[in-house]
């Protein structure tokens, strides 16, 4: 038990000591979260797709994403967006393919980030095989793909900033801060240790499997030991 309790204390120390490349991870989570709505947005609005992200979550019932605005603001210039999150998509028109994109773009970053290796990318989704892809490319490829390839996405209107929310403002569909920060802390690991970032949610619910075990392990010893 001590040697278990040891080994995730050090695990811990060393994720929070070395965090990586934590945009990238946020770029990636926020795309797969839009390809969600869009989804949900299809399945409702099969007539009517949306033309930027502020018509996404409309047509899903969604109130303002306070907790994304958040989540960028801390990488400050490359947030993706300067008044409003609805900023930080471009919108493609359907059927709009790329050899580059190797399918259809339907969504792309509408500001570069950096990447690991120090150079910028965005991230798009790309519709394939009737499926959505969440893909990053780098920004010479983004530029050549709109360049050459002349694929145009829509017009980005300018948004106004939201109004401040209050503490106990909450809306449909949005994750608590908390929540937040577990997934980002599970999915870091779950890169770093290989087995891609997609698989953080199951190492979070193997961690509380294994919280449980062990508390329950401890809380039975203790009532041993008082009958003894």
């Amino acid at each position: 038990m001590r040697n278990f309790l040891y080994s995730l204390g050090v695990l811990a120390v060393a994720v929070s000591c070395n965090r990586g490349p934590e945009q990238v991870f946020e770029e990636s989570r926020s795309m797969r979260n839009v390809i969600d709505l869009l989804r949900l947005s299809t399945m409702s609005q099969s007539n009517e797709l949306p033309t930027n992200l502020y018509q996404l979550y409309a047509q899903t019932g969604r109130g303002y994403p306070y907790a994304w605005q958040k989540q960028f603001e801390r990488f400050g210039d490359q947030a993706g967006f300067k008044n409003s999150f609805f900023e930080k998509y471009w919108f493609f028109p359907a059927g709009t393919t790329s050899q580059i994109a190797r399918g259809e773009v339907v969504i792309m970053t509408s500001h570069s980030f950096a990447m690991p290796d120090g150079a910028f990318g965005r991230s798009l989704a790309i519709k394939k095989d009737g499926g959505y892809l969440n893909w990053q490319l780098s920004e010479p490829l983004v530029q050549k793909m709109l360049k050459e390839e002349q694929v145009k996405p829509y017009d980005l209107p300018s948004f106004p900033a939201p109004p401040p929310k209050s503490p106990e403002q909450r809306f449909s569909g949005e994750a608590p801060d908390w929540l937040l920060a577990v997934n980002r802390f599970f999915g870091s690991l779950a890169e770093r240790t290989g087995i891609g970032i997609r698989y953080g949610v199951l190492m979070r619910n193997l961690a509380i499997v294994l919280i449980v075990v062990v508390g329950a392990g401890a809380w039975f010893s203790w009532r041993r030991t008082r009958r003894h």
